[in-house]
């Protein structure tokens, strides 16, 4: 037998040792096993990894490119009745300030009144009052209306027995014109919201109002008589 042959012979008889392998051998099927286990858990991060770089990449071009983005491919009609939709909420808001200022206007708690006069200064308490209904009504400009009619030429206390629109206001001044009343007055006033009461109404505060307003207005047209008399 040649050398050659020899040497085959002996390298097919022993072990087999595969080179860089530390223990020789022949290849274990668990080893397989785990370097296909390795590869596909590596296959699998690749794969993730290159989805969330695609994902990513695709973001970026939809934030440059707005006409990418699902809304910038709607028709020219749905976005055209979106701005008209902004515009008429934009015009709602700006229409808010007045209607919640109007809203927040209250009628205060109290008429609050000066207390009650001599004949000399009648006239400026009339307009006092006048301001003190003014202020605490939650609509000013029609209070004022409703306060002068008292002193028209020929109002009668009857003819105020309706409190109109502003009934709660009524009822405020006709409070605090009871507590400022004195004297023979006072009397007179409690008297006619008696007989206000029997008849099954309550007594209105510019129902008082003017009664106090006559009451001076006659004071006055005595005192006038009484110094033309002292002086004839």
């Amino acid at each position: 037998m040649h050398s050659s042959d020899a040497d085959d012979e002996h390298f097919l008889a022993g072990p087999f040792k595969p080179p860089g392998l530390p223990g020789g051998g022949p290849p274990d099927d668990d080893d397989d096993d785990d370097f296909n286990d390795k590869r596909g858990r590596k296959d699998k991060k690749d794969k993730k990894k290159g989805r969330k770089i695609s994902r990513g990449q695709s973001r970026r071009r939809r934030r440059r490119d707005p006409s990418s983005s699902p809304s910038s491919s709607s028709s020219p009609t749905t976005s055209s009745s979106d701005s008209e939709s902004s515009f008429a909420r934009k015009g709602k808001k700006a229409l808010e300030p007045s209607r919640t200022s109007d809203t927040k206007a209250k009628e205060s708690d109290r008429v609050l009144v000066p207390k009650f006069p001599q004949p000399e200064n009648y006239r400026n308490w009339r307009i006092r009052v006048r301001d003190a209904v003014i202020a605490a009504s939650a609509k000013p400009d029609l209070a004022f209306q409703w306060v002068e009619e008292v002193f028209k030429t020929d109002q009668s206390v009857e003819a105020l027995k309706d409190s109109g629109k502003f009934v709660t206001l009524d009822a405020k001044l006709m409070s605090s014109l009871t507590n400022i009343c004195e004297g023979d007055f006072a009397r007179q006033l409690d008297i006619f919201k008696a007989e206000q009461a029997k008849s099954g109404t309550p007594a209105r505060g510019r129902q008082a109002l003017l009664m106090i307003h006559k009451h001076f207005s006659t004071s006055r047209k005595h005192g006038a008589v009484h110094y033309m008399t002292l002086r004839i």
